[in-house]
């Protein structure tokens, strides 16, 4: 405010106070964003939604490191399962290598990928359509992981997914 008469210049006493209340309150806005995490989980763990369809896994490309709950929906018209792998390979060039329940190596007849760098899955039974499934896997590392329904034929049809966990 600059009044003329009085030989003052400059912003007015309301004016400043304006301006620290708006500012005050920005600063709470991002305590609170920091204290509940960019996702609004509290501090909880990130939650990545998968759907399992007829042959293909639809999710989120990427999550953040920490514990990861999965929600695992069987979208599909027949029974699925999901496993994370943790491995460098990608999704559509894991070997082909084992068969059975549980899987093991076989010297002809594999119709399933190994399930050595499996870190969680949905677990038995196996998952019939229309239902969901959910799973925490604690302490999720930054790196490069594979989603897969490994029920005999399944990888091999296009039930895959690349995950990446970022640091």
């Amino acid at each position: 405010m600059n009044d003329a008469g009085s030989g003052r210049s400059g912003p007015s006493v309301l004016g400043i106070f304006a301006i620290l209340a708006v500012l005050y309150l920005v600063g709470i806005g991002v305590v609170a964003a920091v204290a509940i995490g960019a996702d609004g989980s509290g501090g909880g763990p990130s939650t990545l939604r998968v759907e399992l369809g007829q042959w293909h896994i639809d999710t989120d490309a990427t999550v953040a490191a920490g514990d990861v709950t999965f929600e695992v929906f069987n979208g599909g018209t027949m029974v699925h399962e999901m496993l994370v792998l943790k491995t460098d390979t990608p999704a559509d060039q894991l070997p082909i290598t084992d068969a059975g329940d549980p899987p093991v190596p076989v010297a002809t007849g594999a119709d399933k990928v190994s399930e050595d760098d499996s870190i969680g899955e949905t677990g038995a039974p196996d998952m019939q359509p229309g239902t969901t499934r959910t799973f925490t896997i604690k302490d999720m590392t930054p790196g490069h992981y594979v989603l897969v329904c490994n029920i005999a034929g399944h990888y091999a049809n296009g039930m895959r997914a690349d995950l990446t966990v970022t640091g």
